[in-house]
């Protein structure tokens, strides 16, 4: 069942691969909703768990109503010595989206060897529940992008513009990472708002002159890894 008060939202996106990045960056510009650039341009990355048979990857292809997934995130350099890294339990339901967020200690991720993932590196707060803990299982991907962050003029929605999307795979000796080098090159725009904005989201994506739909960079680079072996 959704809890209140836990950022419910919902998410729009579009995979772009017929525009270059600084048209895109204009064209949000110039929308009717008057979008204006927040925050520095970062970089995003997210540690990925699944089970060893990929269950919650299978619930996001299978297109289940209601499924989790599980995430670090921290923004900067991919490789070396981890700051400020945060759990992400990230749920779903009848499209409604929302994130449960623990701080995590430092730690290190390097290219040749997978990351110690152990209960003492989790629970800083002590605050995680049992049911929690049990979705820190395998590190199953790597993810790396580049994202710029846009806020309407009235503050009800939210844009980012992903590219230089890059993904890794555990090898399976679990000794390191190997890198995908099917990674796409095109631009991930993605519109985040609240429930209660549903219908005027619709103004929102109309105006723009391509598709919105699904796109996955957590299933994009797992199936890239099969491709791999």
């Amino acid at each position: 069942m959704i809890q209140q008060g836990e950022d419910l939202r919902f998410e729009r996106k579009a995979y772009i691969d017929h525009i270059d990045r600084h048209s895109l960056i204009s064209l949000v510009l110039t929308h009717p909703a008057l979008f204006k650039k927040v925050h520095n341009e970062r970089i995003v990355n997210s540690l990925y768990f699944d089970t060893s048979n990929f269950s919650d990857a299978k619930e996001k292809i299978d297109g289940l109503k209601s499924r989790r997934k599980a995430r670090i995130r921290w923004y900067g350099t991919l490789f070396g010595e981890i700051q400020k890294p945060i759990l992400e339990i990230k749920s779903k339901e009848n499209g409604l989206g929302w994130k449960m967020r623990y701080p995590l200690h430092p730690f290190v991720i390097e290219p040749r060897r997978s990351p110690p993932i152990r209960l003492e590196y989790v629970d800083t707060a002590g605050t995680l529940l049992p049911k929690t803990m049990t979705m820190i299982r395998n590190p199953s991907s790597l993810i790396s992008y580049r994202r710029l962050y846009f806020l309407s003029n009235d503050r009800r929605f939210r844009l980012t513009v992903d590219d230089q999307l890059r993904s890794y795979c555990p090898l399976k000796n679990s000794r390191g990472w190997t890198h995908n080098p099917e990674n796409p090159p095109g631009i991930i725009i993605e519109l985040k708002y609240s429930k209660e904005d549903d219908d005027d989201a619709r103004q929102i994506t109309s105006w723009y002159p391509f598709r919105w739909g699904a796109f996955s960079k957590y299933i994009h680079g797992l199936e890239s890894a099969v491709r791999l072996f």
